[in-house]
């Protein structure tokens, strides 16, 4: 939003759970000293679109006959609706804006993602776009207008448009898709003492900004001592503190998790270090980027669903350190950049370092696991382009880490030939387990990664099995399946 000088603005914004922040600049530098105000107020209009909405799981709500306000405010950004339709019918979607020169795409997805239907506004001309569909989940996305000549296309970052959803059949009900989409504690304070009980709230947050405590959502612990539970879990989610020290507290509901750090006592008289019990997590998307590496795509996704999986068995981004040449990710959904990557470099060097470095420093004594994905040969797997890690050299880098600290490792790898590595890595000095998702010979992957050995594999992990038993499972299911598609 651009303010001439003397000029006062006001910009309606609906938003979602988060921290938000404004920023202020001048076009005429940073000398530039007039005063200016700025407030904050809580807007009354109920039909501005929530942001973040560029993704269909943070889609606004819309419902028959209720409008929605938005605004494009860059390039990039797209703005998702959702909403149920109860039965097979027709139903229409109007468009209109207050601009007079901006271009717009509107289109209309059904729930697995297909577009159905688009139609283009030039110069913000009203639009009207009908479908005729069966009962289910639909999305209206609406997006700057770009072709193979987007200078031609304007963007106007200032106007609101607005967006209606109906239907000439009054008796169909549509309504708003409202989704959960994240989870949060809350604890009447972050401390408590030895032998004192508190209730924890569990607040589903929903793409409509809206909050509801979640009343069946699983409590779990983390405790941060090795050898001695900090704090129990009772009957109707209340916690009690045993002996102090620092634990995590884990809700989980539909696939969504929290955790919130609580202390216990005084932690600093009697009590262990503050460590973690679950362990940390390195993991390399390897192989590099460039047009020679055809399994780019694979490689990105299977890391981003280890990540994911891992985050969703409880660990934090701290607790995982991320090899990965591209540094854009969104591994939550909301369409945003998440800062998750702590490595675009992926050499040998690096590598190294991360095990015997970082790992080392993490102050836990749960077991490091390192997941490795993309291409490899007979004792070797490929970091980055023209970056070769050995075995041999991977096993002198285990080799010291847990000299110094003593940790069980779990190496996985996803890769040709990965096999080769198991008898280079096996010791009988260290607790060490290594996985791979295939022997000496070519390994096999089938739809982008979606049929492959750590698609099934981190999956059943994330189920909870163990890591043999989630191994078997993988196995058994490639079997099943006959996968002949080379990796």
């Amino acid at each position: 939003m651009i303010i001439d000088n003397n000029e006062s603005k006001s910009l309606p914004l609906g938003l979602g759970k988060g921290i938000y922040y404004i920023q202020v600049t001048s076009n005429k530098g940073t000398t530039y000293a007039d005063p200016y105000e700025i407030s904050i107020t809580d807007d009354a209009d109920p039909h501005l679109e929530i942001e973040p909405n560029n993704t269909p799981l943070y889609a606004t709500p819309i419902s028959k006959d209720y409008s929605r306000k938005g605004r494009l405010y860059s390039e990039r950004d797209q703005d998702w609706y959702g909403f149920y339709l109860s039965k097979q019918a027709r139903f229409d979607i109007y468009f209109s804006s207050v601009s007079t020169h901006g271009d717009y795409e509107i289109s209309i997805y059904d729930n697995n993602k297909k577009k159905l239907k688009e139609k283009i506004s030039i110069d913000a001309a009203p639009v009207n776009i009908w479908s005729y569909q069966n009962p289910g989940v639909y999305y209206v996305r609406v997006t700057k207008f770009m072709d193979a000549d987007d200078t031609k296309h304007d963007l106007d970052t200032d106007a609101f448009y607005t967006l209606n959803v109906t239907s000439v059949d009054e008796t169909i009900l549509i309504d708003g898709n409202n989704t959960l989409v994240c989870l949060t504690i809350s604890l009447p304070k972050d401390s408590m003492a030895i032998g004192e009980s508190m209730h924890v709230s569990v607040n589903g947050h929903y793409s409509d900004a809206s909050m509801m405590e979640i009343k069946g959502a699983s409590l779990f612990v983390l405790p941060f001592q090795a050898g001695e539970d900090v704090i129990s879990v009772g009957q109707n989610q209340y916690i009690k503190g045993l002996v102090s020290g620092y634990a995590s507290i884990l809700a989980s509901f539909k696939g969504l998790t929290a955790r919130k750090t609580v202390l216990v006592g005084n932690p600093d008289q009697g009590s262990s270090n503050m460590n973690n019990r679950h362990g940390n997590l390195i993991l390399v998307a390897g192989g590099g980027v460039d047009n020679h590496n055809i399994l780019k795509s694979a490689t990105q996704y299977l890391s981003n669903h280890v990540y994911s999986s891992f985050l969703g068995r409880f660990f934090s981004h701290d607790d995982i350190y991320y090899f990965n040449p591209i540094d854009w990710h969104d591994i939550d959904g909301d369409g945003m950049y998440d800062k998750i990557v702590d490595n675009v470099n992926p050499t040998v060097s690096e590598f190294a370092k991360s095990i015997t470095g970082w790992a080392q420093s993490q102050r836990s004594d749960g077991p490091l696991y390192i997941y490795l994905i993309d291409h490899g040969g007979i004792d070797s797997f490929q970091l980055y382009t023209n970056e070769n890690l050995a075995a041999d050299s991977f096993k002198d880098y285990l080799d010291i880490f847990q000299s110094q600290t003593g940790r069980p490792v779990v190496v996985m790898i996803e890769a040709c030939k990965s096999g080769s590595f198991v008898d280079n890595l096996k010791t009988d000095a260290y607790d060490r387990v290594v996985v791979t998702s295939t022997d000496e010979n070519d390994g096999y992957i089938h739809l982008n990664g979606n049929i492959s050995f750590t698609q099934f594999f981190s999956d059943y992990l994330f189920e909870g099995n163990s890591i043999e038993g989630a191994y078997e499972k993988a196995f058994k299911k490639l079997k099943r399946m006959e996968v002949h598609i080379l990796l």
